[in-house]
């Protein structure tokens, strides 16, 4: 391993949080937590959503329109975690080696959208939604408004919890969205990046 010894320990650290959270998405396939069960009105309708070549079309034509819409967050979540978690192991790897302007190419996309992706769907599901069904152009993870709405929300989250909730947003929010934080994401990602493409050059 070329990283550094101090930082031997920690990079063991987060290759045993990536391999917990990879056991969490074999167990919720495992389990078929993905998927959604529908309570059918008779077996007439049943039999008719079954003769149905699109599912997902089936299921709001026939009116279970929230289950599918948990059903579409479920395997959207999945899929993505699965994304975020194959990013995560390749930087890992690659950091060993010393590669690290290769490690930060790859940290890009989990952080910077997936994880906008997750936040988009538990501030505003239904705008998600509509974006992502009607409008492709409104499905831009780098738009500054949805970033802003974002914080904001996250934000008004924090000051209904009591002090010790509250300390524990702020203390995500800041580590999500402040450049200038030396713990921060953004800086992490972004200033760390560039001052290694400035060193590889």
């Amino acid at each position: 391993m070329k990283l550094p010894k101090k930082y031997h320990e920690i990079h063991n650290y987060c290759l045993i949080l990536h391999d917990h959270l990879v056991l969490t998405v074999d167990e919720i396939e495992k389990n078929d937590l993905h998927n959604v069960k529908i309570n059918f009105k008779d077996e007439k309708e049943w039999e008719e959503f079954n003769q149905s070549e699109d599912t997902i079309e089936a299921m709001k034509d026939f009116g279970y329109v929230e289950e599918y819409k948990t059903l579409a967050l479920r395997q959207l979540t999945i899929a993505t975690l699965a994304e975020f978690l194959h990013f995560i192991y390749e930087a890992l790897k690659t950091s060993e080696k010393g590669k690290l302007s290769v490690t930060y190419t790859l940290l890009r996309k989990p952080f910077k959208e997936i994880l906008l992706l997750w936040e988009w769907i538990i501030v505003d599901s239904d705008s998600f939604f509509e974006a992502y069904e009607n409008d492709s152009k409104k499905f831009d993870l780098t738009q500054w408004e949805l970033r802003q709405k974002i914080k904001k929300q996250l934000g008004d989250v924090g000051f209904e919890s009591d002090m010790l909730e509250l300390d524990l947003i702020c203390v995500l929010l800041k580590t999500r969205y402040m450049v200038l934080k030396a713990y921060g994401i953004n800086r992490f990602i972004w200033l760390q990046r560039k001052s290694t493409i400035r060193l590889n050059h």
